[in-house]
């Protein structure tokens, strides 16, 4: 009896504290509620600098590894971090998060292989292409009959192709050309990957295009599907869940603007957010509304 009590006193002690250190979120209903609780719980409510000694081999633009509650994706920025598939850069003198969804520290609008994390940015045959995701590395890819998509490898599966959406999907012969998929499984034979095909069956036929084609693996259809359901405000990188900092409708992960460097104790709240949505313990509705009461 005694253990009991000392147990709902230590857990009352938590919620107290929880809500005097400004972690708990007014507005917030339902299941969201909880998922911010669980957050606040989770991530930490203490302020603590992702640079600092604590956290062993952490530079100014290093991943983030050795902090257990810190997403693996999260980048160490000044005195903040950078959301996942976002990294540190110099931007007129300060610190700035812009997208770069492969984590080499290259800007994704400077990375010469987007999908592939390549910071040495070598690029031999010197056709645009690295040498990392250019299956012909000493051939000009522009010089391909079929264009450059048939020898390029984003994902670096082995199978050449392309994502590209002046020119529609896919380029190439990869059918998940983002998602590493060498065996190019396609149970339903509709030309789409299992990778990246959100329908077990065969992708029904819509004006708005594929419904069920999701290039990036985050969940959310490139093209939405006619009947209410919004497409992915960024087809080419993984945004669920992701803020939109400077409220322009386009989510931060592929924001060429970037945001300055977010708080470390929002940066964890975010990256448990991302993780519970990875792990199938949220839907994508939820984890937007809980983000937007981070505020």
């Amino acid at each position: 009896m005694r253990s009991r009590r000392r147990t709902v006193f230590v857990f009352g002690l938590v919620l107290l504290a929880v809500g005097l250190s400004g972690c708990a979120w007014g507005g917030v209903s339902g299941v969201a509620f909880l998922a911010a609780l669980l957050l606040a719980l989770g991530a930490g409510c203490h302020e603590r600098s992702l640079g600092s000694e604590a956290d062993a081999g952490v530079g100014s633009d290093s991943s983030v590894g050795s902090d257990s509650r810190v997403d693996g994706g999260t980048t160490a920025c000044d005195q903040g971090a950078c959301p996942e598939f976002m990294g540190c850069a110099t931007v007129q003198g300060d610190f700035w998060c812009v997208p770069d969804v492969d984590g080499d520290g290259v800007a994704d609008f400077e990375d010469n292989c987007v999908w592939l994390a390549n910071p040495d940015q070598v690029d031999t045959d010197g056709d645009g292409w690295g040498d990392a995701c250019d299956l012909y590395p000493e051939e000009d890819n522009m010089l391909s009959p079929c264009g450059p998509w048939c020898m390029v490898d984003e994902d670096g599966d082995g199978v050449a192709g392309s994502y590209d959406v002046e020119f529609g999907y896919p380029q190439g012969e990869d059918n998940c050309p983002l998602l590493y998929n060498p065996d190019q499984a396609d149970e339903d034979g509709d030309g789409v990957g299992d990778a990246c095909d959100l329908c077990p069956g065969p992708n029904p036929i819509s004006p708005c295009g594929d419904p069920c084609l999701d290039s990036d693996g985050d969940g959310i259809p490139d093209m939405g599907d006619c009947t209410g359901v919004e497409g992915d405000e960024c087809p080419g990188t993984p945004s669920a869940g992701s803020g939109d900092y400077d409220g322009d409708g386009l989510p931060d992960v592929c924001d060429p603007d970037g945001i300055p460097p977010i708080a470390s104790r929002d940066v964890r709240r975010r990256a448990l957010l991302e993780r519970l949505l990875r792990d199938g313990v949220l839907e994508p509705a939820t984890v937007r509304a809980s983000i937007t009461a981070l505020g």
